[in-house]
């Protein structure tokens, strides 16, 4: 006779029963880095500078002034002082310009942007970045046609060179201006008083303080003046660059002496001061505008 099976079960109190298998946790995409948020900030930025007014007219009008010096007498010698004229009037006013409206483009989409996560200065560098590519083109056109014709590719070159540091001081600058007001009017003001107070009004300022014989003992503070002042800079630096200027410079302050000895190397160091100095107060305002 078949007995039938037994089944044995646990009834011991002390042994706990078996826990179910704990959950998988879902997958979660890693968040992307900085460099992958900025290139792709950077892309946006592009699309949007591309359809800028200010670049076009800035493309067409560095375009024709390039052309302008080929068509004068000389055209190979005189055109790197033309170039100063047009790189010392053009890139910077353009430069304010395209800046100032370019931070102030997404006054709608900020309080979205400021949602994602995204770091300020990330959002400050990509556009910054967009914005100084368009530019370094654009100041390509303004020597490309002097460089194909009789004049000398060095000088050209470092003009072309001062012409990006310009456009990275300026678009920094208009970038900061746009993000200090919401009224594009008092930007555009702003701008167009600090392009002249660079130009002119700080020249101004230190030559009246000459005649009134303020540096009569040491004329230190009158060179820090041009020398701090990225236009003044730009525009001795580049003269003394192609040695034009009858000045014997042992009769100069040593900041003077090392600043004409080395001129592409201190507009190269002063771009770099004003550009991160301007995209810090970018910065700052961001975080502040978001608090």
């Amino acid at each position: 006779m078949i007995q039938p099976a037994t089944i044995a079960l646990n009834t011991d109190p002390e042994t706990p029963p078996a826990s179910p298998a704990p959950k998988r946790p879902a997958f979660t995409p890693p968040a992307p880095g900085r460099f992958t948020l900025w290139c792709t900030l950077l892309r946006r930025e592009l699309r949007t500078a591309l359809l800028n007014r200010f670049v076009h007219l800035l493309s067409l009008v560095t375009l024709a002034v390039g052309i302008a010096p080929l068509f004068r007498e000389h055209a190979g010698e005189s055109a790197p002082y033309f170039l100063i004229q047009a790189i010392l009037y053009l890139i910077p006013l353009f430069a304010l310009l395209t800046g100032a409206g370019s931070a102030q483009s997404d006054l709608e989409e900020r309080p979205f942007l400021l949602t994602q996560p995204v770091g300020r200065l990330t959002l400050v560098l990509g556009k910054w970045s967009a914005l100084w590519l368009v530019f370094s083109l654009a100041s390509g056109l303004l020597v490309l046609p002097s460089a194909l014709g009789p004049a000398a590719l060095g000088p050209l070159g470092l003009l072309w060179l001062s012409a990006v540091e310009s456009s990275a001081i300026f678009l920094a600058l208009g970038m900061a201006l746009g993000f200090s007001t919401d009224d594009r009017v008092k930007a555009h003001l702003a701008l167009l008083c600090l392009w002249l107070f660079l130009l002119a009004g700080l020249d101004l300022i230190a030559l009246s303080a000459v005649q009134a014989g303020f540096f009569s003992s040491d004329a230190t503070p009158w060179l820090l003046v041009l020398m701090l002042n990225p236009l003044d800079a730009f525009r001795i630096g580049a003269l003394f660059s192609m040695e034009q200027v009858p000045l014997e410079l042992s009769k100069l302050p040593p900041p003077g002496q090392w600043w004409l000895e080395n001129p592409n190397t201190w507009f190269a160091l002063l771009a770099a001061l004003w550009t991160a100095a301007a995209l810090g107060w970018c910065w700052w305002r961001l975080h502040r505008t978001e608090s």
